[in-house]
């Protein structure tokens, strides 16, 4: 629950004169989100889009600020300033309302994160007057609470709760979508450091534009075979990828109705059986190395993901094992660094997310 305490502890210096229903809100929505009331997408569409209307625009408000359990709040004063239309920030909302997450137990614990800051003094109201709430929230079932009349009074708030990851891709979804209107497609490259996202971000944008109108091509599938791996080889920046196959296969073949290539497949160590990829609207190429300059300059849009090493180094512990950790810790992260500065690849990319 450490994460959440942060958010408490921002939260209460940004809005000290919050009251027990808001941060019960901050709460409920860190842990469910904001959309898991949604009967009518079409009137919830239509009330964001008179909400905007009627919010007047900051361009110094954040567009987003983070409320814990991979949720984020997207202020409306800040969307055109950040080129976002609303129908955008729809979409990611509604998006995020159908996937479902959180439990009572999280939400429990919130709860007396709550009560312990209560306790602590950090908040304008006394720690009995949260604990008379919260009896009072219990009997209820523990519902969805809407802003004290103080809070609204003092803050404005207007606002979307969207899941983390599109909050902090809003910018490049909207350049995206500019994209395919007026080109009628998108062809589009996620870079980045090891373990900082990229998968995730690629499922993410399938969500969003949805999965039969985007493919993915995947730059693992194309790790350099064993017999190609001579030292020279694995000397060049990038070199351990597959870069004459993506360019034949994929950038040269994007144009065709559909296009065909082999999975390599890391774990067997072994080509998979060839692959036909249909042409969609959108098309995303995750993965590092997929900025690589043999490719010449095919895509319409670029994003480079950063994480801290400290990040990256738990994130790979998690997800591959110590064993493997080790591997990418003297070998693949070092390779992934040299490519990307050899080329400058975060500065050629489009744009630059931060996933820490």
């Amino acid at each position: 629950m450490t994460e959440f305490s942060d958010i408490l502890r921002t939260q209460i210096e940004r809005y000290p004169g919050m009251q027990p229903q808001d941060a019960v809100k901050l709460a409920f929505q860190s842990e469910f989100g904001g959309g898991h009331l949604i009967a009518d997408e079409a009137a919830c569409l239509r009330y964001l889009y008179e909400e905007c209307a009627a919010t007047p625009v900051d361009g110094g408000a954040p567009l987003y600020e983070e409320i814990g359990g991979g949720m984020a709040r997207v202020h409306l004063a800040a969307l055109a300033a950040a080129g976002v239309a609303p129908e955008t920030l729809g979409r990611a909302f509604l998006v995020s309302a159908r996937t479902p997450q959180g439990t009572r137990e999280g939400l429990e614990r919130k709860l007396s994160l709550l009560e312990e800051a209560a306790g602590a003094g950090r908040f304008v109201f006394s720690a009995e007057a949260l604990r008379e709430y919260l009896r009072d929230y219990a009997a209820a079932g523990y519902p969805a609470v809407s802003h004290s009349a103080a809070y609204r009074a003092a803050y404005h708030p207007a606002y979307r709760v969207v899941r983390l990851s599109f909050a902090r891709a809003l910018r490049l979804i909207a350049a995206a979508e500019a994209v395919r209107q007026d080109k009628g497609g998108v062809f589009l490259a996620i870079d980045g450091m090891a373990a900082a996202g990229k998968s995730t971000l690629a499922a993410d944008l399938a969500a969003y534009f949805g999965e039969e109108e985007c493919t993915i091509v995947h730059m693992d599938d194309f790790f350099l075979p064993p017999a190609l791996r001579a030292a020279a080889r694995y000397a060049e920046p990038g070199g351990n990828i597959h870069y004459e196959r993506f360019r034949e296969e994929v950038v040269e073949a994007f144009s065709r109705p559909a296009f065909t290539y082999a999975r390599w497949d890391c774990a067997r160590g072994a080509f998979g059986p060839v692959c036909t990829v249909p042409r969609r609207p959108v098309c995303i190429v995750e993965g590092s190395y997929s900025m690589h300059p043999y490719f010449g300059d095919p895509y319409d849009l670029s994003v480079y993901l950063w994480v801290t090493p400290a990040e990256q180094r738990a994130r790979i512990l998690r997800r591959n094992g110590a064993d493997w950790a080790q591997d990418f810790e003297t070998k693949w992260i070092p390779m992934e660094n040299a490519y990307a500065s050899a080329f400058n690849i975060p500065k050629k990319c489009s744009f630059s997310i931060r996933n820490e």
